[in-house]
């Protein structure tokens, strides 16, 4: 039985313009989550699109998987997602693909 299952998201505006994608994983037998590959245009960092991908990710995690547990790994070279985003524009969807 497999234990980790993988699906690949899109995040887009509300015209449908791609702002990014992330994976997200979660171990069926334990209820571990964890978020992979979150990934920004670069044209539009620094707007708070990926706090809004990694929240709506997150609630995805929780509410429709039941994962107990989500993990991230950022990077030290990442120092930009090390710091909150100034507010933006939001993002309004995240579609599964």
């Amino acid at each position: 039985m497999k234990e980790w299952t993988v699906s690949p998201f899109v995040a887009t505006d509300d015209d449908g313009n791609t702002i990014g994608f992330f994976r997200y994983s979660v171990n069926t037998k334990s209820s571990e989550g964890f978020l992979a590959s979150v990934i920004v245009d670069n044209k539009l960092r620094g707007k708070g699109y990926g706090r809004e991908m990694i929240q709506l990710a997150l609630r995805y995690a929780f509410e429709i998987t039941g994962a107990e547990l989500v993990q991230l790994n950022v990077f030290n070279e990442n120092t930009q997602a090390k710091h909150p985003a100034p507010q933006g524009s939001v993002l309004r969807c995240a579609l599964w693909v």
